[in-house]
């Protein structure tokens, strides 16, 4: 096994053990284009919500040095996810009764293998959702 391949062993590890992750309820948005190709004043459409698993970022960061996240703006979270979930920018999570919409997703690489996935989440604007 490389070293990339025994972090995301680790990182898998922490976000499937039951005493560290959190379950978000993830349900995938489609935003329909308009006639134009803009997406102005269009409401998206919910797909089958699903439970996944996460790790607040946080608790990663102080076990492992390796990872480094830039800040959070006020009432943002970020969580660590498996890199091998379908996950999309805009998609909204359900996480301890309130609504957010994933402002930015990304994958964290090490030497090579994607061990993770970085989600952000933002409070959901329900009159524009």
């Amino acid at each position: 096994m490389t070293l990339g391949q025994d972090i995301k062993v680790i990182v898998d590890g922490l976000i499937s053990d039951v005493n560290i992750r959190t379950s978000l309820t993830l349900t995938p948005r489609t935003i329909p284009a308009t006639s134009d190709g803009g997406y102005s004043g269009t409401n998206p459409t919910d797909g089958t919500p699903r439970i996944i698993y996460a790790v607040p970022s946080r608790y990663v960061k102080n076990r492992f040095g390796l990872f480094k996240f830039g800040d959070l703006q006020e009432g943002e979270f970020r969580f660590l996810v498996s890199s091998d979930e379908s996950i999309s920018e805009n998609d909204k999570v359900t996480f301890d009764g309130n609504n957010y919409v994933i402002r930015t997703q990304r994958f964290i690489p090490f030497n090579e293998i994607m061990v993770a996935q970085s989600i952000i989440l933002v409070k959901l604007n329900e009159t524009l959702s």
